[in-house]
Order: structure tokens, then sequence, then C-alpha cells
């Protein structure tokens, strides 16, 4: 996954313009509360990518979950840090290989991020929609749009612009044809950040 070098316009005007005024309320009511910090915090943005490798579990409503199967996910992102809050955007694509007969794939996933630097560790959590999903469940073919997920985690510096990931997540797919499926995952992911420029 390379890193993009022409800073934060290689994300969506629309998830940029998002990010900006969350991220300047977010932390104008941080500073607020914290009266030795300076008022206002200096935003820093950074860019990059990366990707997590899982387990998912999938089950219909009712029925016992089956799995686990394997699911890879892959994209970019873009963070704004102010003091030890840091809020993200990222654009993702997700496969999902749930077992020999069935196969989910979102061809992106927007999720919103937010977290907090503790040290070494960086707790977060993050809301996310997938604009379009394809998928197959034992030869039931079907599609979605706007499948919602949730997802929290931790992550770990190794370096001041590599970080490893730790999450697990839940999603709903609610299919145009046929039964909806809820899948809950757990994956691992490395993360490289670097400053926009």
């Amino acid at each position: 996954m390379r890193c993009g070098s022409r800073g934060p316009t290689a994300l969506s005007k629309r998830w940029l313009a998002l990010t900006a005024i969350v991220a300047q309320a977010l932390f104008a009511v941080a500073a607020r509360a914290d009266d030795s910090a300076p008022p206002p915090y200096t935003i820093h943005w950074k860019q990059g990518g990366g990707g997590r490798l899982g387990a998912v579990w999938f089950h219909r409503q009712g029925d016992s979950p089956s799995g686990p199967g394997v699911e890879l996910t892959f994209g970019q992102s873009l963070v704004a840090e102010a003091g030890p809050l840091y809020l993200g955007v990222a654009q993702e694509h997700v496969l999902r290989v749930l077992d020999s007969k069935s196969v989910a794939f979102s061809f992106t996933l927007y999720t919103l991020t937010t977290g907090a630097r503790l040290g070494p560790l960086e707790p977060f959590a993050s809301v996310g929609v997938a604009s379009l999903t394809l998928d197959v469940f034992h030869g039931d073919y079907s599609a979605e749009l706007f499948a919602p997920r949730i997802a929290a985690g931790v992550a770990a510096h190794v370096s001041r612009a590599v970080r490893i990931v730790f999450a697990a997540h839940s999603e709903y797919l609610w299919r145009w044809f046929g039964p909806d499926y809820r899948l809950r995952g757990v994956a691992i992911g490395i993360e490289v950040l670097k400053p926009s420029r």
C-alpha cells in the first residue's frame, strides 16, 4: 500500500470536509476541558494506508454462527491529530471468504474513527458503512447498499510512521435478495501514516 504525497486531496472532498468539521469541534471541546493546554490545539494531518487480515463468523438471524472464514481489508486513510486525540476517515475494500461456498466483497467501506494516545497504546472506536456489497451464500446471490459496521480496538506504534492494529468488528448485511446476515470478526493489521504535504 503506497502512501500518497499530494496531501489531503488524495481522499474525497466530502470526507475531508467532514473530518475537518468534526475534528475542529472535538478538539475545541478538549482544549476548553484541559486548562493546562494552550488552546486551541494545533491540528496535524497524516495520511497513508494499510491492511488487516482476520477471522470472521457469520449467521442468519436466529441461526448459530458459522465459520471462521477469512477477511482481508485494505485501503487508504486520512488522520487529524491534536494533542492526545485523533480523528480519522478511511476508504477501504473488504473481501470476505466465509466458507467454500460463501463470499462477500464490499467495493468501498467508509469509516470514521476516533481515538486517543495513552502512552504506547491508542484505543479507538469506529463506525462505517459499505457503499456497495456483492455476495453469495451457498448459491444464494445478492447485493446490498449501506451495510453498517462498528469496530473497536487498540493500536501500538512500532515506529513513528508504522503502527500495528488489533480490532474487533460487527456488521450487518441488508441483502436485497434472500435472508440478511450478521458478521462478527477480529483482525490484526498494519498501518503506515506520514505527515501530509
